[in-house]
């Protein structure tokens, strides 16, 4: 099977470049003490997890219970659940979970905490707890919250505290990578500071779990005391975090394939826009800068084409006009994502890609998962 074989639109990831990535950043954790803990947010897929694990990761994080069901059937070890669960139906699906998979799951709050703690009373096994560190979304305020928070969970039945972790939201836009690491020092001094608190109290703290991809140069060297690093983009990468410094090394392994099903030379106040069959049904558009401008895709091999709009099943594409005349019905073309962890969500498969040949077809199976 080749690309020409593949109907659109459909999800493509270069593989030689994904492997690429893989490997830089593996080769640059290998000699560090802190190591990777890979966010399945972003491609949803153990095929591809067990490449990265492999590589050299410890274990993974994942956003959703969900999530950590697919992957821990999946026999993956190491799960930090970087997220709070709550409500009795999850609850109790978390303390099934926990009985023969390796999961951890952040918590914030001590009424949460208690129920958690209630419901895992008649366990055989305890629920693995971490306390997430307030960067912007959920959390504790950094600081003795923390270690007040850290006491009443070592006292509670059916728990074992296993650390910290926190999602730095203050530098994803940063573009300057001198002023982004300022920023995020600053933020984990604060975790840092939060961990000596909790180890005050004569409580092990066995995981400091910080950092995304636009950090995993910054983070491990901001303390001796982090033990891992959650980057998830850097697997595919999409096309602004490329744009930050620092990040320029990854390649764009991720596009959607879509076909020009329409083309208009002069119509209205537009010239020379095709009109293909990828819409946001199938590319996710809602990453945006400076919470405010939308980010739309990129053309691969076309930098001056842009994209001007998607609706639900199509795409409009302006491009110059010698390569208007270039360009017929039924051509294909290969979007690149401004987010490809919401553009993975829209699709059930990958398309492995080695060249032009479909070297593997791969289930996104927790695609979806919401729960």
């Amino acid at each position: 099977m080749t690309k020409a074989d593949i109907d659109t639109p459909a999800l493509l990831i270069d593989l030689d470049a994904m492997e690429a990535n893989i490997s830089r950043m593996a080769a640059y954790y290998a000699p560090l003490k802190a190591k990777l803990r890979p966010h399945m947010k972003t491609h949803k897929t153990p095929t591809i997890t067990h490449r990265q694990l492999q590589a050299g990761a410890i274990g993974v994080t994942c956003q959703k219970l969900e999530e950590a069901e697919v992957f821990a059937r999946a026999g993956i070890l190491g799960i930090l659940l970087s997220n709070q669960v709550v409500g009795q139906a999850k609850i109790d699906r978390l303390v099934g979970l926990s009985q023969w998979a390796d999961v951890t799951v952040g918590v914030d709050d001590l009424e949460n905490v208690r129920a958690i703690s209630q419901a895992a009373c008649g366990a055989r096994r305890p629920v693995q707890v971490g306390i997430e560190i307030y960067m912007g979304r959920c959390g504790v305020e950094a600081g003795p919250a923390v270690a007040a928070l850290a006491r009443e969970i070592v006292q509670l039945p059916g728990l074992r505290f296993q650390g910290i972790w926190s999602h730095d939201l203050s530098t994803p836009d940063v573009v300057s990578f001198d002023r982004r690491r300022a920023i995020h020092e600053a933020e984990m001094a604060k975790v840092i500071h939060s961990k000596h608190l909790v180890e005050a109290e004569g409580i092990a703290v066995a995981m400091v779990s910080c950092g995304y991809s636009a950090t995993w140069n910054i983070t491990p060297w901001c303390s001796s005391e982090i033990t891992d690093v959650q980057v998830g983009s850097y697997v595919l990468m999409d096309w602004p975090y490329q744009q930050l410094e620092g990040m320029e090394g990854f390649a764009c392994a991720l596009t959607v394939l879509t076909t020009v099903m329409s083309r208009n030379e002069a119509k209205g106040d537009r010239r020379h826009v095709l009109v293909t069959d990828c819409g946001i049904k199938s590319i996710a558009t809602e990453h945006t800068a400076d919470y405010g401008q939308t980010v739309y895709p990129r053309v691969k091999g076309l930098p001056a084409a842009r994209v001007l709009v998607h609706s639900e099943e199509h795409g409009l594409i302006q491009v110059d006009g010698p390569t208007f005349a270039g360009i017929r019905l039924g051509d294909r073309l290969e979007l690149i994502p401004s987010h490809c962890c919401s553009t993975c969500n829209l699709h059930d498969r990958f398309y492995a890609m080695r060249g032009d040949t479909v070297e593997a077809v791969w289930p996104i199976q927790a695609r979806g998962a919401a729960t």
